[in-house]
């Protein structure tokens, strides 16, 4: 299916015919199709086990620290997909058998958001600055709301990403 994307490509003068583009493009389209499988996955997972919106919250989360915070990298793609697997089923677990008071929740969710957001040394200071008034506002919201199980999301989002960030070692 990539090599079919990839000669459509090509075909429609969209990238150039050198080796080294072929390359660049066709990691980039395995690496789109392996995002695109753990994010389905979880968010049918999410689904079935009713935490849909949780895991579209974990999923964008996530991914936003990620970005600017880092971690590692399993060696094979089969062992990030099944980690990612167990950490959704983690979450989910979480949501439905753990209840912390949503105050102490905020409380908790802005100290680690403080933590993961410096720990980043490649990170502007302008955007470490935007990033936590989003998150914090997110997490307002939430609050307001009172939707302890969306916060609690935040929480084990950025608990996963400080773990992942101090881990030295690859699968």
């Amino acid at each position: 299916m990539i090599d079919l994307i990839l000669k459509r490509l090509l075909v429609n003068k969209i990238i150039s015919d050198d080796k080294e583009t072929l390359e660049d493009y066709k990691y980039a389209l395995v690496i789109m199709r392996l995002k695109l499988l753990h994010s389905i996955t979880i968010l049918f997972l999410g689904f079935s086990l009713n935490c849909f919106v949780e895991s579209i919250i974990f999923l964008l989360l996530y991914s936003i620290l990620r970005k600017y915070i880092g971690g590692f990298h399993a060696k094979k793609s089969v062992n990030c997909f099944f980690l990612s697997l167990l950490f959704a089923i983690g979450l989910f677990y979480i949501i439905n058998y753990i209840y912390i008071d949503a105050f102490l929740l905020l409380i908790l969710i802005v100290i680690l958001l403080i933590v993961c957001l410096f720990v980043s040394k490649n990170v502007e200071k302008q955007n470490l600055i935007f990033l936590l008034i989003i998150l914090i506002s997110a997490n307002l919201i939430f609050y307001i709301i009172n939707t302890p199980q969306f916060m609690l999301t935040c929480l084990y989002a950025e608990v996963l990403t400080l773990i992942l960030k101090k881990l030295s070692f690859n699968f």
